[in-house]
């Protein structure tokens, strides 16, 4: 028997919690859970996000919220973003305004083939039964609850269900409901996802399922199974619904199968180059002053192989807006809350490609020597690493085992194999030194070699978190961890530097207690 595929559920919300709140319990609910949820948000406020905040210890699978600025309805793009951040092989479409019966995904899944797409139905819910569900924040319901309307929508038939399959209007794609589809990821990309042209209400579902279906992708029907309840709620304006009709006539009549303006824009890019790919990875929140020239620092780069991925923490600033301009430079982005910079370094490491791999700060900027230095990189277990411009004088050089134990190597000036975290990640329980900790535990391992070459590679701002504070757990930890990846000799060496600083520290205290005047002295 072919095991069942893995699935990303997508949620598509906008300003409506209280809706979010159930349709999230009755995906909690299911007997068979998705792999991951993805909630695609179109805008909404603090709120939502505070909710699915409470959600998320309810759900025993990762919770991702994907948020774009509110501009509108903007469905199709959102809804590209959450297909390029799922990270399994079958998608699950639905709604935030649905509650899901017990076995929706189970359904889903015992009707999936390749080559097919799958459109189910909907049950409706009406007003008032809607604001009691609402109220009670309970979400189990059956066929037969006084409020339902169109119950057959509501019945399960595993019998019938196999049955209509196939049979059920297989020629009809005009009355598709987008929320409730599923589809192999890989036919999204084929056919580019969800069409941007379209804008405002209507008919993206339909233009969607002839673009698929023109590629040979054809529909299945869910019925009788993969039940889902919509709350009532008044219909969105449909005011540019004639321009969508125009544009799903021309794909039915012209038989396009891929749209121009879709998916592949937030897909990650491998340039199309010989050169080993280097993923440079930018972690923003709040960099609206200097992102810019950060990107542009690493786009006017030499070396022809560079993936840039952007991974922004929820910013309130003017930083999306500037994803939002450069996204033809960047192969990947995304904004939205994290666990802090060493979270969204662990993430942008998940979506990165390339053979090496490159940090930068987004108040930082590459110096051309970065290119020379990528042009150098040879050996897969080595990692490379330069010089920085600090302040306009070159910081640290070529490196001691001793000063790459104390100091560490500025983050900025290496480029790592990606080989390295296919063994480790950062230990997000440091909040500024994780990188410290990281070259700590590369130093010990055999398999991986540091090299210095003459190269300054970057323009390290000053005004960073690292240069302004300490990472009170990693000092409190600083000489076991020495200890532990570099041996007593070092670590001997550090304890005897770090007493005789405490020494003259005291010496200087002292000396400073002499100087003060007493009080009195004057009396």
């Amino acid at each position: 028997m072919n095991r069942p595929p893995k699935v990303s559920l997508i949620v598509a919300t906008y300003n409506w919690p209280e809706a979010l709140k159930l349709c999230l319990a009755s995906i909690a609910d299911q007997s068979v859970l998705p792999d991951e949820v993805i909630i695609a948000d179109d805008g909404s406020t603090e709120e939502t996000d505070q909710l699915i905040e409470r959600m998320r210890p309810l759900l025993p699978i990762p919770v991702v919220h994907v948020w774009q600025e509110d501009k509108g309805f903007r469905l199709t793009k959102i809804r590209n973003k959450a297909i390029a951040k799922a990270s399994y092989e079958y998608i699950i479409q639905v709604d935030g305004d649905l509650i899901l019966q017990k076995h929706f995904v189970r359904d889903h899944l015992e009707v999936s083939r390749p080559g097919h797409f799958v459109a189910g139905s909907r049950t409706m819910i009406n007003e008032t039964l809607s604001k009691r569900l609402l109220q009670s924040g309970k979400h189990l319901l059956n066929p037969y609850r006084s409020g339902i309307g169109n119950r057959l929508n509501a019945i399960r038939n595993k019998i019938f269900r196999s049955r209509l399959t196939t049979r059920y209007k297989p020629g009809n794609l005009e009355k598709l409901r987008g929320c409730n589809m599923a589809f192999w990821k890989k036919d999204l990309i084929a056919t580019n996802g969800y069409n941007e042209a379209f804008e405002g209400w209507g008919k993206e579902d339909n233009e969607i399922a002839y673009r698929l279906s023109n590629a040979n992708i054809t529909k299945l029907a869910l019925k009788f199974g993969g039940v889902v309840y919509h709350l009532h709620h008044r219909e969105n304006c449909r005011g540019l619904c004639q321009k969508n009709q125009a544009l799903l006539q021309q794909t039915i009549e012209s038989r396009i199968t891929r749209c121009t303006l879709g998916l592949d824009q937030y897909l990650v890019k491998k340039p199309a180059v010989s050169s080993p790919l280097v993923s440079v990875v930018v972690v923003t929140l709040n960099a609206g002053r200097s992102l810019q020239r950060c990107i542009d620092s690493i786009h006017t780069q030499s070396y022809p192989a560079l993936q840039l991925i952007v991974i922004d923490g929820g910013s309130a600033d003017n930083t999306t807006a500037i994803l939002e301009e450069n996204s033809h430079r960047i192969s990947y982005w995304t904004s939205e809350r994290d666990g802090g910079v060493y979270d969204a370094m662990n993430k942008a490491i998940e979506k990165a490609e390339g053979e090496w791999i490159y940090f930068i700060g987004a108040d930082d900027e590459m110096t051309p020597d970065f290119s020379k230095l990528a042009s150098q990189l040879t050996d897969k277990n080595t990692i490379y690493y330069g010089s920085v411009w600090k302040e306009d004088k070159k910081y640290l050089g070529k490196m001691s085992a001793y000063a790459h134990a104390k100091t560490g190597i500025n983050h900025q000036a290496m480029i790592y194999p990606s080989s390295v975290f296919r063994k480790y990640r950062y230990d997000t329980d440091y909040c500024i030194s994780a990188d410290h900790v990281l070259n700590m535990w590369c130093w010990k391992d055999p398999s991986i070699h540091f090299q210095f070459v003459d190269h300054v590679i970057a323009n390290f701002s000053a005004n960073g978190l690292s240069s302004k504070y300490k990472d009170q757990l990693f000092e409190k930890r600083k000489a076991a961890l020495i200890l532990r990846n570099y041996g007593p000799v070092i670590w001997s060496r550090f304890i005897f530097k770090q007493y005789k600083a405490s020494k003259k520290l005291k010496r200087a205290n002292q000396a400073a207690d002499r100087q003060f005047i007493p009080a009195n002295f004057f009396k």
